[in-house]
């Protein structure tokens, strides 16, 4: 018999551009065998086609034999993909050639479940390898304040691409957020459950006001995979402007609230925000795990602009350019000869009382911490598991950030 000692293969996952795949079949001289490869079980590599490609009729390279190198060589065409896609090759020993396989040596991960990719051999006349091909999925994450959303010129964005190949690694990932008026301050550092996954949903009718136990419709598209109990609800209608999901129902397509909401409506689209891995699995199949998340407030710089300041007066109220971004009972000054920071304990203006008495030169520049109009959040998220479908992640501003 002859022997198909080896398969040569790089069955490493693939990004969803084209790529040439070498194979190589290692085996006894005169080893018969034919080749199989299979795109998602519903398109077959077509060898003979100029340029080979994949055709929706099954096709098979058949009896192939090894010359006397012992080895048997083929690029393989991959090409680009629009969604994941698994691609299956299937060497089948020809047993009737008096060909088969080197004995099977079976490779399990560490959940115990076979590895074909690192198995060698079989103990029948096919042996499968297989590759996936990716796509990207992007995961934009945005700020958003539902208390002071007018105060901010800009919620700051940052983008992650995620796929199967980086599962696991930890993406960093930076946005800038700014107030085109007031001033903010540090509530803490951001946690998970600052990020939320949002979807809309139309109501269509409602259910149930009969029995007392009032099920909100929606359409098939938008109830997906429904609705995670504890979702955030917004909407005007909803007593406060703020609701709970209480349960979701598969069969009407609809959930129920944990109040009563009569004025809520057929007709009334809603938003619904998710706090937590589950409803993040709900909405977009997606999985994620932060760390090293910080918020630091941007400086604010600004000079003295004050005749009265003239390097020898020791003064607690004192005009600057501007008093943007700086806060009473929250801002230090600091500066040149400013050894024990003062707080600021009024503004008017442009005119700032402190809590100490300084000596300050017209045109010096001050630097004031504590508060700001410019905040960066930092941190790195970990994708477990990712869905196909790009989606927004919203940041929950209002929780670590407070404006005056």
């Amino acid at each position: 018999m002859k022997i198909i000692k080896n398969v040569e293969l790089d069955t490493s996952n693939l990004s969803a551009t084209t790529h040439s795949v070498p194979i190589s079949i290692i085996a006894d001289p005169g080893a018969v065998f034919s080749l199989i490869i299979r795109k998602n079980a519903t398109h077959w590599y077509d060898f003979d086609a100029s340029p080979a490609a994949f055709v929706t009729s099954e096709k098979i390279l058949s009896d192939i034999v090894v010359d006397d190198t012992g080895r048997y060589n083929k690029i393989i065409n991959i090409p680009t993909a629009s969604a994941t896609t698994t691609y299956s090759f299937l060497i089948i020993a020809n047993s009737n050639r008096d060909t088969k396989h080197a004995p099977r040596k079976e490779v399990r991960d560490s959940n115990n479940n076979v590895n074909e990719n690192a198995s060698t051999g079989s103990d029948s006349d096919v042996l499968t390898r297989s590759i996936l091909q990716y796509t990207d999925t992007t995961i934009e994450i945005i700020g958003i304040s539902f208390g002071s959303s007018g105060n901010y010129s800009s919620v700051g964005s940052a983008e992650i691409i995620a796929n199967p190949g980086n599962l696991g690694s930890s993406i960093y990932f930076q946005l800038a957020v700014e107030l085109g008026s007031s001033d903010f301050i540090k509530v803490r550092d951001p946690f998970d459950s600052d990020f939320m996954g949002f979807k809309q949903a139309g109501i269509t009718r409602i259910t149930g006001e009969d029995t007392g136990k009032k099920i909100f419709v929606v359409s098939e598209d938008d109830y997906g995979d429904g609705f995670e109990k504890g979702m955030m609800v917004r909407h005007a209608n909803i007593s406060g402007g703020v609701g709970t999901v209480e349960q979701s129902f598969d069969g009407e397509k609809g959930f129920s609230f944990t109040t009563e909401e009569p004025s809520v409506v057929a007709g009334n689209i809603l938003k619904f925000y998710s706090k937590n891995n589950s409803g993040l699995k709900k909405l977009f199949d997606t999985e994620l795990s932060f760390s090293n998340l910080t918020v630091e407030l941007t400086d604010v710089s600004t000079t003295v602009n004050d005749t009265d300041c003239n390097g020898s007066a020791s003064l607690t109220i004192f005009d600057v350019a501007s008093a943007t971004g700086i806060k009473d009972d929250f801002s230090t000054v600091h500066g040149v000869n400013i050894t024990t920071p003062p707080t600021v304990t009024n503004i008017s203006s442009n005119t700032l009382t402190v809590s100490a008495a300084q000596v300050l030169q017209n045109g010096q520049a001050l630097t004031f911490k504590g508060s700001s109009r410019v905040a960066t959040i930092k941190g790195y998220v970990s994708v477990i598991t990712v869905g196909t479908n790009d989606f927004n992640l919203l940041l929950d501003l209002d929780a670590i950030l407070t404006v005056s």
